[in-house]
């Protein structure tokens, strides 16, 4: 990252760490209300409950309590203690088990084909790095689905709409207006870049949306191909 985003990089660090307290807060802002839509998102690829599932980069547990409350056997990753601690407290609220593990992304401590599913929403850059790509493959079972929302759009105008856009941008994630003449374009460049990250890590790919009212998430299914090895 050059220089001219090193405080975006900082405010990011900020916001998962020792201000991770108000991440829940700054992500319904931004996202006016639809963060935890736009995460559920990935919930509809999954296989069947009670699939075994890895929520990665599990930040601060929402996506925990729903796959609980849908019957999968979920496990949370996160590198962040802080968001270790808020996930902790919620399962614990919610009197649901607690399946967190402290870990990077690029060594994650299971054997291979611990998972039937692996999702990731709105990941930071680790989710590109090979070494997270080649985790996730040795992670999954034959024919296991690696799950990942990487951003989302807004669909109207207006001046709202606009500055918490720029809101968005600036926590990192790609955003913008959108409206039905370059949806399918956006989709065939996002299932492009899909293709070329993971493809050569062993993985087919699709690219879906997802509508809201005001908004689209999209959403990259990678398969892990029975053909493949671990």
């Amino acid at each position: 990252m050059s220089r001219q985003f090193a405080p975006v990089r900082a405010a990011f660090w900020l916001l998962y760490h020792p201000f991770a307290f108000a991440y829940d807060l700054v992500a319904w802002l931004v996202s006016m209300g639809t963060w935890k839509d736009w995460q559920r998102s990935a919930l509809d690829h999954l296989p069947p409950a009670p699939a075994r599932v890895l929520d990665l980069a599990h930040g601060t547990g929402t996506l925990q309590l729903d796959l609980f409350g849908r019957g999968y056997r979920a496990i949370g990753l996160d590198f962040s203690p802080t968001m270790g601690q808020i996930t902790r407290r919620k399962l614990r609220r919610a009197r649901l088990p607690i399946r967190l593990t402290r870990a990077r992304a690029q060594a994650m401590p299971f054997p291979h084909a611990s998972f039937d599913a692996i999702i990731s929403t709105f990941p930071a850059g680790f989710i590109m790095e090979a070494d997270t790509l080649r985790e996730c493959f040795r992670l999954l079972a034959d024919g296991g689905r690696f799950i990942i929302v990487p951003s989302a759009a807004f669909t109207g105008g207006g001046i709202v709409r606009r500055v918490l856009e720029f809101a968005y941008r600036v926590t990192g994630q790609q955003t913008g207006n959108r409206d039905d003449s370059d949806l399918n374009v956006g989709l065939a460049h996002m299932h492009a870049f899909a293709t070329r990250l993971l493809g050569p890590h062993g993985f087919s790919v699709t690219v879906h949306h997802k509508a809201f009212p005001r908004s689209i998430a999209f959403v990259i299914v990678a398969q892990k191909q029975p053909s493949q090895t671990s």
